[in-house]
């Protein structure tokens, strides 16, 4: 490259006359050689923190940053039951849309200088294998037993600036590059310097995909996390640089912040009893005699358990709890007043009503794990396996499954019926 500092000496020496048109000359050598001072071989792009923004020093030190998942609240993601010993995919992904390190001050720059060396950003990873695969990729450990993940990049970009890399499974080859090219002029001139360039911040996406296998069971409301050694999950940097340039090459460290992310196995979010007879948690059975009691003559009072918001179900079982049943009838609610004016000699049989999984009426014996009402979903919905009450259809359609009953007041056996007050509890356990 011509030295124009020299250039400059060399023509103050030449005479008045001379001036014009050395001056003319000169100006046409100093563009030219700034011109071919773009080197394709020297072009280099490197990363790190913002030190070097505004001042062309470059980076001073490595960058870490944390990305919380992007839809806020609670995170629910619901798992079917897994069956298989070996994993499979889950159904389940995780996506983030242009990650900006900027967002957290961390750069990409550009360098022209002299044997700069032209390679790519590495990627690297601290994720923990798990020593299985799926679908041609390696699987990764999360800190749930027989939960797994892959994490896929792609689309990385800055301010004029794209590149080719195709996606990448982090840690399938382990270790990945991304080539930066130039698409704006701007950007062209700004990195025809001998120093350092601050461009932008590196944008990528990313999209976490779940696997399970049969020891995958876990507790309602488990946070998942992705295990890493250190403090990051992946990394960009330029280990090969040249020889110039290594001091000012530095890495950006990148971490997920899954805490408003939680585990459930199929579920529905929300349940409400309803029925015309139905005030929130009650059930009003009305006024008898003695004498419709005994004769078994009391009309059933229909009410239904309305499951909302249900998320990857398919069967449903209906069992019933209480801590009072009938003296001489177990299969009957018992009456929890116990004052003098209080009814005896009554009970409540609750019945869950035909459905495709009954042809009639099925009573349901309280406290007894082998009776259960059972029901199928009838709808399985679109929903991609995520749930957040605070945005219920970002995620896809959740489901609603009626279950119906009636409950009728009887006599307790061959009890002596005594007219009074009547209250019977019991819960049901809805398992999905």
């Amino acid at each position: 490259m011509p030295d124009i500092t020299h250039l400059q000496i060399l023509f103050f020496q030449r005479s008045d006359k001379m001036k014009s048109a050395f001056r003319y000359f000169l100006f046409l050598w100093i563009i030219t050689a700034s011109i071919n001072n773009v080197n394709a071989e020297n072009l280099t792009f490197m990363v790190g923190d913002d030190a070097g923004v505004g001042n062309l020093n470059g980076p001073s030190g490595d960058k870490l940053i944390s990305f919380s998942y992007p839809v806020g609240g609670v995170n629910n993601i619901v798992f079917y039951n897994p069956t298989s010993t070996t994993p499979t995919n889950a159904k389940i992904k995780l996506y983030w849309s242009e990650l900006d390190t900027s967002s957290s001050r961390g750069f990409v720059y550009c360098t022209s200088k002299n044997n700069s060396s032209g390679m790519p950003i590495t990627v690297r990873h601290n994720m923990v294998d798990s020593g299985k695969m799926a679908d041609g990729h390696r699987l990764y450990e999360t800190n749930v037993t027989g939960l797994y993940y892959t994490l896929m990049l792609n689309r990385f970009w800055s301010y004029e600036l794209r590149s080719s890399s195709p996606d990448i499974y982090v840690g399938d080859d382990g270790w990945h590059t991304v080539q930066f090219s130039i698409t704006g002029d701007y950007i062209r001139g700004q990195c025809n310097t001998s120093r350092y360039q601050a461009v932008g911040g590196l944008l990528h996406d990313a999209t976490v995909e779940f696997y399970t296998d049969s020891s995958f069971n876990p507790a309602p409301n488990t946070n998942v996390q992705l295990k890493h050694t250190g403090d990051y999950l992946y990394s960009f940097a330029n280990e090969g640089p040249g020889v110039p340039n290594v001091s000012a090459s530095k890495m950006l460290k990148i971490n997920f912040n899954l805490t408003d992310i939680n585990i459930q196995l199929p579920t529905c979010f929300t349940s409400i009893l309803l029925g015309e007879s139905v005030t929130r948690s009650t059930v009003n059975l009305g006024e008898y005699t003695v004498g419709q009691i005994t004769s078994d003559s009391a009309t059933p009072v229909n009410f239904q358990i309305s499951l909302q918001n249900c998320v990857r179900i398919s069967s449903i079982k209906t069992k019933l709890k209480s801590n009072v049943v009938g003296v001489n009838n177990p299969l009957l609610l018992g009456n929890t007043l116990t004052g003098t004016d209080d009814a005896k000699g009554a009970g409540v049989l609750i019945e869950g009503l035909p459905n495709s999984k009954n042809s009639q009426n099925f009573t349901l014996k309280p406290n007894d794990e082998t009776s259960s009402y059972n029901d199928a979903e009838d709808d399985p919905g679109e929903n991609n396996g995520i749930y957040n009450p605070d945005y219920p259809n970002a995620n896809g359609r959740t489901t609603t499954q009626d279950l119906k009953f009636q409950a009728t007041l009887k006599r307790d056996g061959n009890a002596t019926v005594k007219p009074g007050g009547f209250k019977a509890t019991c819960s049901g356990q809805v398992i999905l």
